[in-house]
């Protein structure tokens, strides 16, 4: 009985290792993360711990910082006169 419980959790885990590489494998297919179409245009090391990059992602061009606390978002430099007015 022992056995059997071991060999269905084994075969359980298999099963659920193989559908979690399946949805990585090919979620970018179906749209679910990773599908933005994302350029690096330029990238400015400013010190040893401080990079800017500008990235153009699905038609937006972006200014980003990186550092030791990570990457954010400086400024969005799309050209606003393009923009349909609102």
């Amino acid at each position: 009985m022992e056995w059997t419980a071991l060999g269905m959790v084994v075969l359980l885990l298999g099963l659920m290792a193989g559908i979690a590489f399946a949805v990585r494998r090919y979620a970018g297919l179906v749209g679910v993360g990773g599908s933005a179409d994302l350029h690096v245009v330029s990238a400015r090391r400013l010190d040893l711990n401080t990079t800017l990059y500008i990235i153009v992602v699905d038609g937006r061009r972006l200014l980003i910082g990186s550092g030791r606390d990570g990457a954010r978002l400086v400024a969005d430099l799309t050209d606003k006169s393009t923009s349909a007015p609102g």
